[in-house]
């Protein structure tokens, strides 16, 4: 029993050092978090008559620009975007829209913050959820 706990810790050791070895940050999609994102808000409410508030806020710090991307989202058998809205600009963004939604579905807010530095590289990006919501 000991010989197969001791060749399993073996497999495991060897398998967490080639996928050390085969990604780096450079070549993943992954963002270190909070390179530049100071503070962030998604919220979202709707109304008894169908009207759905949308809003969403970004700070970053200075020397960068961020886009703030805001979706409404509804829920079939995926969730996809049934209205959006953009902004971007340096140090904050600030978003309030409205939409009226159908009745009987559920619906979220997916906020996502695109982040570059002042050169125009894309230094972070991070996203925001708001809870769902049914109407």
């Amino acid at each position: 029993m000991s010989k197969i706990k001791a060749l399993s810790a073996v497999f495991l050791c060897i398998c967490l050092a080639f996928s050390s070895l085969c990604i780096s940050a450079e070549e993943s999609d992954v963002s270190p978090y909070n390179i530049a994102v100071i503070d962030s808000t998604c919220s979202f409410n709707i109304n008894s008559t169908g009207i759905a508030s949308c809003h969403g806020d970004v700070s970053v710090r200075a020397g960068y620009t961020v886009q703030l991307i805001m979706q409404l989202q509804q829920k079939g058998s995926m969730w996809r975007t049934v209205q959006s809205w953009t902004g971007t600009d340096a140090y904050s963004v600030v978003l309030d829209e409205t939409y009226q939604v159908e009745k009987g579905h559920t619906y979220r807010l997916m906020n996502v913050y695109i982040v570059y530095d002042a050169d125009g590289n894309r230094v972070e990006s991070l996203y925001d959820l708001s809870p769902n919501l049914e109407y």
